[in-house]
């Protein structure tokens, strides 16, 4: 994805990324890890989907991003595929 975004022509920050280092069953680290995931929402111009799956932990940045009028982009697995940007 990180790749696509690139060719794409933008420079992806990758939430997901610090998502594999958390204990999501410590709660207190599941709460920093999802404040510091809206910290870097807050400072993107968008937030792009990638893909089909939401998960509830996109729903809340997504619903962040709807709050404060961020931009949201699904980017469709086809799209994504076929190497697609958004733009077109």
């Amino acid at each position: 994805y990180r790749q696509y975004a690139i060719d794409c022509g933008v420079s992806p920050v990758s939430i997901h990324e610090d998502y594999r280092v958390v204990n999501w069953r410590n709660e207190k680290q599941s709460q920093r890890a999802l404040e510091n995931a809206l910290t870097k929402i807050w400072c993107s111009d968008e937030l792009w989907v990638m893909g089909s799956n939401i998960t509830e932990r996109m729903r809340e940045e997504i619903e962040f991003c709807n709050e404060f009028n961020i931009t949201v982009r699904y980017i469709s697995n086809k799209q994504f595929k076929c190497g697609l940007n958004p733009e077109n």
